[in-house]
């Protein structure tokens, strides 16, 4: 349950950050009836969503009364405001803006959930420090590019060309003269397919332990399931084979009371039969 719940938090992250890009859309640019419309119902939707999952989470709770005090915030955040200011429509452009904090809010309370699971992420991965040393690759290549290639006018086009070279695009639109450009734009070509790469390896390593993680949590738990009815059967066994040595010992006794009792008949028979 708390892995679904998870998943679902990450997908509402997305979810609303879109919604903030959609209302922020709305109020910059001059968008047609039928956009504002869908964009208020989108909102309206991820609202009635949030809602629902800030219920279900709360009647999950083992502590009700702590999960209100601990994520009333979550609650507030997932107001549907645009339902609420619908009899106020000199209020509208104001309430976009109010609508754009709250669900910045919500985004902030989700990452700061899953933020956790990021460090997880970094630490299973290395990726930070991967990041870094590609951040430091880029910067330098920017400022050397910059300083040495005659053709490179600004720090902006030699940073355009950076990203161009290393996400290997490559429009034509700045081409380095020197040797030094040269050089540096045939390192960035292999350190972006090896950026890519890696991103890739380290996405796909994280979900296939993730995911080896929870098989193997679920193996183990039915490994103990299966040993705790394995003990229990074994106390059972153990009773009854206790029970069967005490039935054996009371039959035991049984066999020789029998027995002193037919020799004390034999006895008496024989006593009889002399007196006769």
């Amino acid at each position: 349950m708390k892995s679904w719940f998870e998943r679902l938090d990450i997908s509402l992250s997305i979810l609303i950050i879109i919604d903030v890009l959609l209302i922020i859309a709305s109020i910059l640019f001059n968008l047609e009836q039928e956009y504002i419309d869908f964009i208020f119902i989108f909102d309206t939707l991820i609202c009635i969503v949030l809602i629902i999952n800030f219920i279900i989470k709360y009647l999950d709770s083992a502590d009700r009364n702590q999960f209100l005090k601990e994520n009333y915030l979550d609650l507030v955040a997932s107001l549907p405001l645009g339902l609420l200011i619908l009899p106020f429509p000199s209020q509208l452009l104001y309430s976009y803006h109010l609508i754009i904090l709250l669900r910045l809010l919500r985004v902030i309370l989700l990452f700061k959930d899953i933020s956790k699971y990021v460090k997880k992420f970094f630490n299973a991965t290395y990726l930070d420090k991967i990041i870094a040393i590609f951040i430091v690759i880029i910067v330098g290549s920017t400022f050397t590019l910059y300083y040495f290639d005659p053709n490179i006018h600004s720090i902006y086009e030699s940073l355009w060309f950076i990203f161009q070279t290393i996400t290997t695009v490559g429009y034509g639109d700045i081409i380095p003269e020197s040797p030094v450009g040269h050089f540096i734009s045939l390192l960035l070509l292999i350190v972006g397919v090896l950026m890519f790469s890696v991103l890739t390896a380290s996405f796909a390593y994280f979900f296939n332990q993730k995911i080896f993680k929870e098989e193997n949590d679920e193996f183990n738990k039915k490994v103990n399931t299966l040993k705790e009815n394995l003990d229990k059967t074994k106390e059972s066994i153990d009773k009854i084979k206790e029970k069967t040595i005490s039935n054996d010992e009371e039959l035991a006794e049984i066999k020789e009371n029998v027995k002193d009792l037919s020799n004390r008949m034999d006895y008496l028979i024989d006593l009889i039969e002399k007196k006769e």
